[in-house]
């Protein structure tokens, strides 16, 4: 049930994660791993409102802690990542470097393979990091 629920939540994520853009302010706090906080609010495919809370909570444990909480009318989807020094530069270089260019990629989560579409490599590497149980801990919570 937990798998099956895990995939309707990632395919709902897709337009969750093609609404997201990361702010230069956002870039230049994670990237000193200092405290910084941003929401949207989006929609999602049915038409369902999709509230997205990004925070850069600051290091713990010479790690730059995130925490994403996603809002869905059914679900609040929480999202805590302890990332290590080199990784989090690496998502910074990526996204300072992004120029907007979209793909489409295959994801693996569970042994199942879901197609993505339209996302820049920014998009891309959040998604991977934020399904990484080395980096992320991933909590959802039926509303």
């Amino acid at each position: 049930m937990r798998i099956l629920l895990l995939i309707c939540l990632l395919f709902t994520t897709n337009s969750a994660i093609g609404a997201q853009d990361y702010s230069d302010r956002f870039i230049n706090s994670f990237s000193a791993c200092i405290p910084h906080m941003e929401t949207s609010n989006i929609k999602d495919a049915q038409g369902n409102n999709i509230s997205i809370t990004k925070i850069i909570q600051g290091v713990v444990q010479h790690n730059c802690v995130y925490k994403q909480v996603v809002i869905r009318p059914t679900v609040r989807d929480i999202t805590v990542c302890s990332f290590p020094k080199q990784t989090a530069q690496e998502i910074v270089k990526t996204m300072k470097e992004d120029n907007g260019e979209k793909f489409d990629v295959d994801f693996n989560l569970n042994e199942q393979t879901i197609p993505l579409k339209n996302l820049t490599k920014s998009q891309i590497i959040w998604t991977q990091m934020l399904n990484s149980e080395d980096i992320c801990k991933r909590q959802i919570i039926e509303r």
